[in-house]
């Protein structure tokens, strides 16, 4: 989508502006006594830790994605199951997944339509287990 240089950008134009600011105060010498090479090592220090916890959760939003990406591909294979049944072809049941965990709902003419419905899904590939909410229709 956008060049990878795009991405450092606005850490770029912050550092040149912290750059320039310090043109703007007067010299100041580092001594032993100041803690110079110490203090220098300190901020160093504490530049990688920010850097680990940004990777960190990029790490973790990319895994996040990853999950949400899985549980929609859940999600369309149970549908597409549900629906290639004749069973169940013409009833609208609501499926949702989340982390492998496929939960129907909706309503069914009895209750084997609802078990074979709980079958199907259960037989998805990716799906750990199946929370059937689907309720007998009373009309």
């Amino acid at each position: 989508m956008y060049p990878r240089t795009t991405r450092w950008l606005p850490a770029m134009v912050f550092l040149a502006g912290g750059l320039a600011a310090c043109d703007r105060h007067a010299p100041q010498r580092v001594t032993e006594t100041d803690g110079g090479p110490q203090s220098l090592d300190l901020a160093i220090a504490r530049a990688d830790e920010a850097g680990m916890r940004l990777t960190d959760g990029r790490r973790q939003d990319a895994t996040e994605m990853q999950a949400s990406l899985q549980d929609a591909a859940i999600t369309a294979r149970v549908n597409a199951a549900l629906m290639s049944d004749r069973q169940l072809s013409g009833l609208h049941i609501e499926v949702q997944t989340q982390a492998g965990i496929v939960t129907l709902r909706g309503s069914a003419p009895d209750a084997l339509v609802i078990a074979r419905a709980t079958e199907l899904a259960s037989a998805v590939e990716g799906v750990s287990s199946v929370v059937n909410e689907i309720r007998v229709s009373t009309t």
